[in-house]
């Protein structure tokens, strides 16, 4: 066969095939109306994914945030204070949060990682003349959703630590102001549950065989009464601060962002004997 008839022959072949899917497009192009299914049942599958993607990303966060220990959660609050390294995150807890949950540096380190896996925070290497590269870390846009619904979420009948309502509270800058009303009520009752189980121990006991346990439970109960009044107060000055001002827009806990204490304004407090 003649090399340029097979040459021919193959060119044609190609066109052949070309030919209908041009024609189509050009059709497509044409005529808009009859593009139109083909482009609803585009827009549909992919709306269909995107709702599905949201879906799964709410559900993933949901699993996340339950997998968080109160920790980890910690940690993802002093996160979102600003960008800030293992070393300077460990310095800021001793000299805000320690009081009320104090992890250890070793704990920071670890868990810094697994909150940047987990797509919570996100990491970022700094060159150091001399020296290695510092890591800074930040929170994500998931790692506030996830801080937010840790805040908002009340547990106060099976809380281990009393302190993890006002670590909570610490942090509820950080969200919307019911999240701080919310942790408030559930403090105020489960120190009225304790407060009733202890008046119960004390009736109990006798005051004339049991001196030291009836001192000891003296002072738990004039302890909680005390916190109860101070969650009153918090409750008013909460109230207070959503008060308009002349001239002022009523802002949320969330718009007001908490500044974190540097250690010349703010030493570390410690819990009283």
């Amino acid at each position: 066969m003649d090399s340029g008839l097979a040459d021919s022959r193959a060119g044609d072949g190609t066109d052949e095939c070309r030919g209908p899917a041009g024609d189509d497009e050009a059709h497509a192009a044409s005529n808009p109306a009859a593009a139109t299914p083909a482009n609803a049942l585009t827009k549909s599958l992919f709306t269909d994914d995107l709702r599905e993607t949201i879906l799964s990303e709410t559900i993933l966060l949901r699993m996340d945030h339950a997998q968080l220990s109160t920790t980890e959660h910690t940690v993802l609050g002093l996160v979102a204070f600003g960008e800030r390294s293992g070393y300077d995150l460990a310095r800021l807890a001793e000299q805000s949060v320690a009081y009320l949950w104090a992890p250890s540096r070793s704990q920071i380190y670890k868990i810094l990682p697994r909150l940047v896996s987990q797509g919570l925070a996100r990491t970022r290497r700094v060159r150091q003349p001399g020296r290695p590269d510092k890591a800074l870390y930040k929170i994500t846009p998931a790692g506030r959703r996830a801080l937010r619904a840790w805040l908002e979420e009340v547990d106060d009948e099976s809380s281990s630590d009393p302190n993890v309502f006002a670590l909570k509270l610490f942090f509820c800058d950080l969200a919307p102001v019911r999240a701080a009303q919310a942790q408030l009520d559930g403090y105020g009752r489960f120190l009225n549950s304790r407060l009733r189980r202890f008046e119960s121990m004390r009736r109990d006991l006798d005051e004339a065989e049991n001196v030291f346990p009836q001192l000891i439970l003296r002072r738990a109960i004039a302890r909680i009464h005390a916190t109860l009044l101070w969650v009153e107060e918090a409750k008013t000055a909460i109230d207070a601060r959503q008060e308009p001002v002349a001239g002022q827009p009523v802002r949320t806990g969330a718009e007001l962002a908490l500044k974190a204490p540097t250690p010349a304004a703010a030493p570390a407090e410690r819990a009283p004997s």
